[in-house]
């Protein structure tokens, strides 16, 4: 990259760049749907913009939705929007999204609120539930599951 990102920008690697040859670095903008992409040893930066298309209302009222890159497995980025959202760029030059249907755990016994957080660990991804009494600040518990990505089909 010529110059440093600004610092609305965040900056992703789909894998460590030592072990993948196709490892891409990921310039994402935090406050509007695009980023910036370039492979490890490329030369060139390429811009994408995006829309999440989860909200059917006219532009000036529902602005397209921003990805909040969670993390990154087998080269493939994942982020939550209600679906389990991938970024892919193996099979082609330019980025696949797609979407799949992951549905949430039943919520605990007194808790009816939740924040959902990803994690990579050693090439599995995990979800990080914590539950909240009621809608209250209180923790009522946190629980993890791993992302079956072979059985979702990834």
């Amino acid at each position: 990259m010529e110059r440093e990102p600004p610092e609305d920008w965040e900056c992703c690697l789909s894998d460590a760049p030592t072990t993948s040859p196709s490892c891409v670095v990921l310039v994402l903008h935090m406050k509007e749907p695009k980023f910036l992409y370039c492979r490890v040893g490329g030369s060139h930066w390429s811009a994408h913009e995006y829309d999440v298309g989860d909200v059917k209302l006219p532009p000036s009222y529902a602005p397209p939705r921003k990805i909040v890159i969670q993390d990154a497995v087998g080269g493939r980025f994942y982020f939550n929007t209600g679906k389990l959202g991938v970024i892919d760029f193996s099979p082609a030059a330019m980025p696949e999204l797609s979407f799949i249907d992951y549905p949430p755990p039943e919520f605990p016994m007194g808790s009816n609120c939740r924040r959902e957080y990803m994690l990579e660990s050693r090439g599995e991804l995990f979800s990080v539930y914590i539950c909240l009494k009621e809608f209250t600040p209180e923790i009522r518990c946190a629980s993890t599951r791993s992302i079956r990505l072979e059985q979702l089909g990834q």
